[in-house]
């Protein structure tokens, strides 16, 4: 039950950002950066990056942010720690991304948290403890829509409406996701947003 309810709620959650005007063209309306910071604009809501690499390995264009070999790049809401993230994540070129989350950039281990790895060549996910998740999903170039429900214990991942993956985690959450591209490869995040799923 609980499952459905969040495939449901993923896919009503695209269908209402689609419905509201937020399309990919019109996402990085405005971006203004820093040697650091990135601010995103998208419509009345705004999110904070940070680069965690060399500022030449992230690029800001009009249609998003391009992420380069060797490039980290977190991502903030508003001290919000329990969310639905989505994603536009538009493969480039190489293997494809990986998605940190609960953790923090601060002197940045990804060993710590959970990563999300969404490749071509197949996708897992991977505690702290070193366990190691296979996922019967191998990413597309096209742009694919990476969706992750982070709200108490609960951790679910999808993509495209599908849900790939549901568990508790005892990892406390973060307002953090942190996007490193794998090995040789270069990503376009098209689009950013956050739901806060905490309603009480």
């Amino acid at each position: 039950m609980v499952v459905d309810m969040i495939k449901l709620g993923v896919c009503f959650l695209l269908l209402l950002v689609g419905a509201t005007g937020c399309k990919v063209a019109n996402l990085p309306t405005t971006i203004g950066r820093d040697y650091e910071r990135v601010d995103i604009i998208m419509g009345d809501d705004i999110y904070t990056g940070r680069i965690l690499s060399d500022r030449h390995d992230v690029e800001v264009t009009s249609n998003g942010i391009v992420l380069k070999p060797g490039a980290r790049f977190a991502i903030k809401t508003l001290e919000v720690t329990e969310f639905l993230g989505q994603f536009d994540v538009n493969i480039v070129s190489g293997q494809g991304v990986t998605a940190y989350l609960r953790t923090v950039p601060y002197q940045f281990d990804s060993t710590h948290g959970i990563a999300f790895r969404y490749a071509v060549d197949g996708c897992q996910l991977r505690y702290p403890d070193g366990r190691t998740i296979p996922i019967e999903y191998n990413a597309e170039t096209e742009t694919g829509t990476i969706s992750l429900y982070n709200e108490a214990a609960r951790l679910a991942v999808s993509v495209n409406c599908q849900q790939l993956y549901q568990d508790d985690t005892d990892i406390p959450g973060t307002e953090y996701v942190i996007f490193e591209p794998l090995p040789g490869s270069t990503v376009e995040l098209r689009h950013v947003a956050y739901f806060n799923t905490d309603t009480e």
